[in-house]
């Protein structure tokens, strides 16, 4: 992922990269870090969004939240009903997940704590869990990890793309809440 995003603008500055490691240039954070940045900026960070799900890439793995959930379901033996439950109900309501976007490259963890905003970019770290998905749970995750209320989260949408069909996103919000519980 860090070899595709190389040199584009919302990625870190790659130093030196090794098979097991790698090392990226030092970014100060000139705004602090307890005020998210959807707050002051919701065209920025949407243009942040549609500038990462436009990169193309040689990634060929998709992320799955319904499948993740599931997984994470059946790691708890002891609330496998109550959870099951909530699960079935969730993918009764997202059953046009599948089919309502083409993959593209997502974060999938993009939350304020790996923006850095500085007085001339925006900068996105950690990109471990990168890979192709849904662009609409992408900021989904960024909606709810930011608990933007019903009036930002508009700002933000707007700003995307207006066409986002708002029951599903907060479906897409609601998966991303359990997978954090």
């Amino acid at each position: 992922i860090l070899m595709t995003i190389a040199g584009l603008k919302f990625a870190p500055e790659l130093i030196y990269w090794h098979k097991d490691f790698l090392i990226t240039r030092f970014i100060p954070d000139d705004i602090k870090a307890d005020l998210p940045p959807i707050k002051t900026t919701p065209q920025k960070i949407a243009a942040l969004f549609l500038d990462i799900h436009r990169t193309s890439s040689p990634i060929t793995g998709c992320l799955n939240p319904l499948l993740e959930l599931q997984r994470y379901i059946n790691q708890i033996p002891q609330i496998i009903d109550p959870l099951n439950k909530t699960y079935s109900l969730i993918c009764q309501m997202a059953d046009r997940y599948q089919e309502e976007y083409k993959p593209t490259l997502c974060h999938h963890d993009l939350t304020p704590a790996n923006i850095i905003l500085t007085q001339s970019a925006i900068k996105v770290i950690d990109w471990e869990y990168a890979q192709l998905g849904n662009p609409f749970f992408d900021l989904a995750i960024y909606a709810e990890s930011t608990q933007l209320d019903k009036a930002e989260e508009e700002q933000l949408l707007r700003a995307y793309n207006n066409n986002i069909d708002r029951d599903h996103f907060a479906h897409l919000r609601q998966i991303y809440a359990l997978l954090e519980l």
